[in-house]
């Protein structure tokens, strides 16, 4: 038998050959998920990964009279927790709340001083509700970005007044507030977010974190109750989203606010426009307080707000079902799904540069006429009680606390006319370097000197 001659050329293409398949086998099976990801981000047209019958159903479930308006502090409230809860387990997603029986749960449970609460000085119980994806990256997954909005509404007749207006109609038999737009459209834009990174495997780089938060409309306490007391170690957090009232002006575009809280901000906002081809501009860049985002930037971490500028039914009963414009809250949850994802993926450092120096760091709700009253002051009189506080700012450091009825600022005299519950943020204080504010605290008065500037 004659022996074949030795030809390394044949030896070296076969190993070449070994080993590219190895390397493309490799690739297929790892980074397959993040080609789809990417296919699927890209091809928009051709794979619509956003649902918008999940939207209706959502919508039409938790803006129902059945959830009673889910004012804070009441079943209606406690009933859309449930319903969120719920869907974060059938997506998947981890139970980051507190602990029952050593296990975690969806809930974050806390107490807050209401506005105008039906018996006086009461406080009520809400909840955050969390859930969790852990990151993919084995560096970057120890940071976490964070999506949230609230989920509380105004609620009903006949609840604790969560900033309720009167019914142009006067003849109007509606006594229920279902605030559909503000903010059950961010609840469901939340809710298909985490259903499409975790049914589709979308494995981003950093950790997630969905939160749902309570009583929004009572001084921000379901997002200020968690930056001080956060569920994982602050270091740990990265920048914070927050959505509201996505659901109307159908012409119009969503815009930010508070973007200039980081420089990365407008680079993710420019990168999602070019993907969905919407033009999302920045409105403010400066910090605003009146939702959930500022807390988190109160704590130096990057936050920011999107949304539609829309005020027409805000707070009024006929924000209903009927009025939001379903194919244009697909299209956004699309940009907030992009931007997302830019902002889970980004490779880049986060700096804070938010102007904190005249930050109070807490915020009041209107005190209730029994309340006043209850106090020894006349019916003509009015005050403001402390609702939430956020710690090393300077209300915080002058001593104020939770429950204080202010009812003078600079020897001026609150009266019952006096509702603009923002007086005593920076647009609107005094020019003076020093707030005095005069307080009821247990029945005794009171002076508190609050110094302006962090």
């Amino acid at each position: 038998m004659e022996l074949v001659k030795y030809r390394p050329e044949i030896n070296f293409l076969k190993r070449f050959l070994v080993i590219f398949i190895l390397a493309f086998s490799a690739f297929l099976i790892f980074d397959f998920d993040e080609l789809k990801q990417s296919y699927a981000l890209q091809n928009k047209n051709r794979i619509n990964l956003v649902k918008e019958q999940n939207l209706r159903k959502h919508l039409f479930e938790i803006a129902s009279d059945e959830y009673e308006g889910r004012g804070a502090g009441h079943r209606g409230e406690r009933k859309a927790a449930e319903y969120i809860a719920n869907h974060f387990k059938e997506y998947g997603l981890k139970p980051a709340g507190d602990k029952l029986n050593k296990k975690r749960t969806y809930f974050q449970y806390f107490k807050f001083h209401a506005r105008k609460p039906l018996k006086s000085f009461q406080t009520l119980d809400s909840q955050n509700v969390l859930g969790f994806i852990e990151g993919s990256d084995k560096k970057l997954k120890k940071e976490i970005v964070v999506i949230g909005c609230h989920y509380d509404g105004q609620g009903m007749k006949g609840q604790s007044d969560g900033g309720r207006y009167e019914p142009k109609d006067k003849n109007s038999k509606d006594f229920i507030w279902n605030s559909a737009d503000d903010n059950a459209t961010s609840v469901a834009v939340l809710l298909e977010v985490a259903r499409i990174i975790s049914e589709q495997k979308l494995k981003p780089k950093r950790s997630i974190l969905f939160i749902a938060f309570g009583a929004e409309e009572h001084a921000l306490n379901g997002s200020a109750f968690y930056v001080e007391n956060p569920v994982f170690k602050w270091k740990r957090h990265y920048a914070m989203l927050n959505l509201e009232k996505l659901g109307r002006i159908p012409e119009g575009t969503p815009i930010t606010a508070s973007g200039g809280t980081s420089p990365i901000w407008e680079k993710i906002t420019n990168i999602a426009n070019q993907k969905t081809g919407m033009e999302v501009k920045s409105l403010i860049p400066e910090l605003i307080s009146d939702t959930d985002h500022y807390p988190f930037a109160m704590r130096k971490l990057p936050a920011m707000v999107i949304g539609m500028a829309h005020e027409k039914d805000t707070h009024l009963p006929t924000d209903s079902v009927d009025k939001i414009s379903f194919d244009k809250l697909a299209e956004r949850t699309n940009y907030v799904l992009t931007a997302f994802l830019e902002l889970a993926n980004s490779i880049e450092k986060m700096s804070f540069t938010g102007d904190l120096s005249n930050e109070v760091g807490f915020m009041p709700v209107v005190a209730s006429r029994h309340e006043i009253k209850q106090i020894g002051l006349g019916s003509n009189r009015g005050g403001y009680k402390v609702s939430m506080i956020i710690s090393n700012f300077p209300a915080d450091k002058a001593g104020l606390k939770l429950g204080d009825v202010i009812i003078a600022m600079d020897g001026k005299n609150f009266t019952d006319k006096d509702t603009n519950e923002r007086v005593f943020f920076k647009e609107n204080v005094s020019a003076e370097p020093l707030m005095k504010l005069t307080i009821i605290r247990k029945g005794k008065r009171k002076i508190i000197n609050l110094k302006i500037g962090n």
